[in-house]
């Protein structure tokens, strides 16, 4: 299933056409296709490889599977605030908190309050990863 001349799996360009036509991703320059393409390619191999071994869970094409890891990072992760809320913020000064007489370094929580573990699916109150 390997292609031996670059090393992603032989089905990769029937792949990817059906990746880019799922995800509207057909509007591109026969540089920016190529390039997509040799991107797609690493990343639907890590995927093969991946779901080949007996790892506890799958991996699959999303509409992330054209891009490198740092192109991803840059545009979907980290936060991102309005210039009008920072703007409103920049003088904000959390308040000294109130320190117990016999703690240096503040209230000290019981431990007997806290559980050993909290399964917070299995409550409801987080959902099955999407992407």
């Amino acid at each position: 299933m390997v292609d031996s001349e670059d090393g992603v799996p032989a089905d990769t360009l029937p792949q990817y056409l059906a990746f880019i036509a799922k995800y509207g991703k057909t509007k591109q320059t026969k540089e920016e296709f190529d390039y997509r393409l040799k991107v797609f390619g690493q990343n639907y191999k890590t995927i093969v490889e991946h779901n080949a071994m007996d790892a506890p869970f799958e991996m699959e094409i999303n509409e992330f599977a054209d891009l490198t890891f740092e192109e991803f990072k840059a545009g979907y992760t980290g936060l991102i605030v309005p210039k009008e809320k920072t703007e409103a913020m920049k003088d904000f000064k959390f308040p000294e908190p109130e320190l117990e007489s016999n703690t240096p370094h503040g209230p000290i929580v019981g431990s007997s309050i806290l559980p050993e573990k909290k399964d917070w699916y299995h409550e409801g109150f987080v959902s099955i990863p999407e992407n």
